[in-house]
C-alpha cells in the first residue's frame, strides 16, 4: 500500500487520486494513518465486506452443500483447547 504525508498530499492530489484507482493510500501526519483514499470499487468492496460480517444465518437456511462444507471444514488444533469447556 502507497503511503504519503499530508502535506504532499495537498500539493498533488491529482496525482494520489489517480494512483488510487490502482490500489489504496494512506495518507499519513507525523507517520501515523490517518485517512485511506480508495478507488470505488475498493470502497464498494469495503462496504460489502463489512455488511456480510453482521449477517446473522439460520443454519437451517443455509443450502446443504454449505452446511456439509462448514462440518467437513477441518479445525485448527489450537482450537481444541475449547472442547474441555462446560456450555453456559
Amino acid at each position: 500500500m502507497l503511503s504519503v504525508s499530508a502535506t504532499e498530499f495537498v500539493r498533488r492530489p491529482g496525482r494520489y487520486k489517480d494512483a488510487a484507482k490502482a490500489e489504496p493510500i494512506a495518507v499519513t501526519s507525523h507517520g501515523v494513518p490517518e485517512i485511506y483514499l480508495l478507488s470505488p470499487t475498493e470502497f464498494e468492496h469495503y462496504l460489502e465486506s463489512k455488511r456480510r460480517e453482521r449477517v446473522a444465518v439460520n443454519l437451517n437456511e443455509l443450502p446443504e452443500t454449505v452446511v456439509q462444507a462448514i462440518v467437513s471444514a477441518p479445525v485448527d488444533p489450537e482450537s481444541e483447547r475449547f472442547n474441555s469447556e462446560e456450555p453456559k
